[in-house]
Formats: structure tokens, sequence, C-alpha cells
């Protein structure tokens, strides 16, 4: 997983001092990974985790649990890494080397292999080899896996890249969980369905990471690329929108509107997002308000099942790659104006690499 830096790590701990427990009900579990390994856990962190699948040694590894809560896709590399750089883990494009996404259930039964990207076909049989991205055609080799994800329903994955070539954008594309094959657009090409990486959907809506408009000037790359605007999608209507209007103060790419693993909750109203270093906020996508609920370095919030929980990784310090979290919860906040006192935090578990919500 993706180095986080840990910011402020003494004001955070001071603040869980003065933080009561979290008073939710722990319903869902929680799929965890640890090295090469996936748990499953109890939202409570309670019980001891128990091992359920072994994903094997891989840098850039990604992987996400399905909604539906009965299986989970992983995404692993194959081939080196490009023989002009002498950085192992430096990105290198799908052409050069090769994505394959695994399924299975959430025990880590039936596994079979979902798809590959150098064997990728349409549901005629054709081999799809560009990617639709606007109105260019992409060649794989200048994409880069950035996140896995499922849709609403559990009937599609989503892969979103990160283009490397310089000024490239975000994209994400989209496979049939049953069959494999690649959904496409009306040319044949591998369909995408935004310009967003970290898709998270809730029915008929997503939310992702957009891409930064020209000139932003927070240009350092986080875990799935540069850090972008809240954009949402509406598949309903077809329309992509960002979550603040670009020309208002809030759009030009302020902390909280540079996000990097943005969530929705279970009712679609309320999106939680984090920001490199700068902490977890909320934001009403209605009515605008927002708030941050946690200082420092966290990544990756995410809502339990019922909506009343929301959960979300601290880096640990000192940690190298792949980086080392422990995870925390918090209430749904239900004030989000800006001087409301900060929701109680609950430490759930230590020493993780990643995480996701596995409904029961």
């Amino acid at each position: 997983m993706p180095y986080v830096k840990h910011a402020n790590l003494l004001a955070f701990a001071a603040f869980l001092s003065v933080a009561c427990s979290v008073a939710t009900a722990w319903a869902d579990e929680l799929i965890i990974q640890r090295g090469d390994s996936l748990f499953v856990a109890d939202g409570a962190g309670a019980a001891p985790p128990r091992k359920t699948i072994e994903l094997g040694t891989a840098i850039d590894l990604l992987w996400a649990a399905a909604p539906d809560g009965r299986r989970l896709i992983w995404l692993t590399r194959s081939g080196a890494a490009r023989a002009d750089t002498a950085d192992a883990a430096a990105p290198s494009g799908l052409g050069v080397r090769p994505a394959t996404v695994y399924l299975s259930d959430s025990g880590g039964g039936h596994k079979k292999k979902l798809f590959a990207t150098d064997a990728l076909r349409d549901r005629q049989g054709r081999l799809v080899a560009t990617l639709g991205f606007g109105q260019d055609e992409g060649k794989f080799e200048e994409w880069e896996p950035a996140s896995v994800s499922w849709s609403a329903d559990s009937r599609t994955v989503y892969l979103s890249g990160v283009s490397l070539v310089p000024g490239g954008g975000k994209a994400t594309f989209a496979v049939d969980a049953a069959s494999g094959v690649a959904v496409i657009d009306a040319r044949g090409r591998w369909k995408s369905i935004t310009a967003a990486t970290s898709i998270d959907a809730r029915g008929g809506m997503m939310v992702g990471s957009g891409v930064p408009p020209a000139g932003a000037s927070d240009t350092t790359p986080g875990p799935f690329g540069r850090p972008g605007p809240l954009l949402l999608i509406d598949l309903a209507n077809g329309t992509r929108t960002p979550v603040f209007d670009p020309s208002s103060p809030e759009g030009t790419m302020a902390d909280f509107v540079s996000a990097g693993s943005p969530a929705l909750a279970p009712d679609g109203r309320l999106i939680a997002f984090s920001t490199s270093g700068k902490g977890l906020w909320v934001v009403d996508r209605k009515s605008h308000a927002y708030r941050l609920l946690v200082a420092g370095d966290v990544l990756r919030p995410r809502w339990a099942t019922d909506g009343k929980t929301l959960y979300f990784l601290l880096a640990r310090p000192g940690t190298g790659t792949p980086a080392i979290y422990d995870l925390y919860a918090t209430d749904t906040p239900r004030d989000l104006s800006r001087d409301a006192p900060p929701p109680p935090v609950r430490l759930v578990m230590q020493t993780l690499n990643w995480f996701d919500i596995a409904p029961e």
C-alpha cells in the first residue's frame, strides 16, 4: 500500500486522550490486510482476526470487497519494472507490466482469474487494445493502475488509473464482474466511466477523486496520483460535477477539496474524504456544508453499512513501503458547523496495511 507521511502525532494523541468511546452497534465485518494476507475481523476489533486469503507479495497490490459482502477482488502486476529506472517500484504502465484481477468469495474460496489487461476481450471475444478516454484513444502502456472498486450493485468491477503522460489525467474503466469481459464504448474501446480514481458507489451515485485543474498549486502526488477535487457522478442522468464550483473560493484547490479517497455515506448525502496530511473531512453534497473531523495524516475513510460509524486509517510513524496504519472509528457527525466539538474517536486495531468494509 502507498506510503503516507505521519503528521502531528502528538496533537492527535492529545485529541484521543479526551475522546470517549464510540456508542454505536458494530454490525459489519472488516477485511484487513497484513503483509501478503487478508483477514476477517469484527467491526469492534474485539475478536482476533482470522486469516482468509494469501494474496502474494506485490508492492503495488490493490484489492476491494464487494458491496454485497460476498466477494473480493485483488490486482497483481506481472513483469519487471522499467529498465530505465533504478526504482523497482516505479510506474511502468499496463503495456509493460500487465495487470491481472482475481476474484474469490469473502473467505478466499472459489478463486478465479477475472481478467488480465493483456488479454482483455469484449462480449464478442474481440481483443480490446485501446482505452476510451474523452475523445482520445489511449495506449495501455501510458496508464498505471491506481485503485480497484465495485459498482453499487456488485455487478461491475472498476479499475482506475492515472496517466503516465506528462500533464495526463485519470480514468476509471469497467469490467463485468460475472464474465470478466470489458465494458466497451461505441468505438470498441475499454470504456472509461469518468475521469477520476478511488471510485465509491451508492445507488445511482458515485464519488471519486477528480483531475486537478490546470495550474493548481497542489502538485504533490498522493497514493492515487495527484489529489483532485471531489467529483460526483450521477449514473442515471449521466452528469459529472464537482462538489464545489471551481470558480468559488472552495473550488480553488483548498485543503478540504483536494480529495484522495472519498466515500459516500449509505444515504448518499454525506461524503467523507481525506487530504494528504491535512485530516479527515465530511461534506454535505447538497448543502455544501463541511467540517474537519480529525486532524493528521488520515487515509481511507469508509462508512459502516448503517451509516452511523466512519472508519479511517492513520499512518504509524517511521514506516516505509508498504505503509503500516492503525484503524480508528468515529461517529457520523450530526452537526457540520465548523465550531462543533470534535466527535469521539476509538482505536479499533493496530498494525495493518489496508482495510475494507464487508457488509454482513
